[in-house]
């Protein structure tokens, strides 16, 4: 039996390129009128819906290698992970004449040991996300204080499904109510309350 039985073939509606290396991340503001990208050539552009023009692009020092928006009226901080264990909060707000308002990168403190990995902002919350590392764990923040509120060892003590190596949080979905789901390199899917 084919595996490709009933699958339709989609042709794309438009093709942007708007990065220099591998795209690591989209994620659609609130009010769905603006895509944010990230990508390994450290950028984060932002792209009129509409128009599919480039409104905005926010340049790092650090490959991209996750990203995220609040899913919140008028949700204007964007959330980035890296590999060099870092998460990063930009502001990407823009002013009437569609340029930048304010385009910051506050670094949240060090607190990861490893790659970062995912990063997933609360339902209910638009001030609180999630990350997830390659150190095997998964953290909670609120992006009005630089310091995580808590760390779950989620899949440090797994062991990588095919080679037995220390286990990494690949994943991080956050819940209502201060909960979180995460899946690991370890093939297990967990839930945090």
């Amino acid at each position: 039996q084919s595996f490709n039985a009933g699958v339709t073939t989609l042709t794309p509606l438009h093709t942007a390129s708007l990065h220099t290396a591998a795209v690591t991340g989209v994620a659609w503001s609130s009010d769905s009128l603006t895509l944010h990208t990230a990508s390994h050539d450290s950028a984060v552009r932002v792209l009129d819906v509409a128009t599919q023009n480039p409104l905005l692009t926010l340049n790092g020092n650090k490959a991209v290698t996750c990203l995220a928006m609040p899913n919140a009226p008028g949700g204007t901080v964007l959330a980035t992970g890296h590999p060099d264990s870092r998460v990063r909060l930009w502001d990407v707000r823009r002013d009437d004449s569609g340029g930048s308002a304010a385009s910051f990168d506050a670094t949240l403190k060090p607190s990861h040991r490893g790659y970062v990995t995912c990063i997933s902002f609360d339902c209910g919350n638009p001030y609180q996300l999630c990350s997830s590392s390659h150190d095997g764990t998964v953290k909670r923040w609120d992006v009005r204080c630089s310091l995580p509120l808590y760390t779950v060892k989620a899949h440090e003590g797994g062991k990588e499904v095919g080679t037995g190596r220390q286990g990494k949080a690949m994943a991080v979905e956050c819940g209502l109510g201060g909960g979180l789901w995460s899946g690991g390199s370890d093939g297990v899917v967990r839930r945090w309350e």
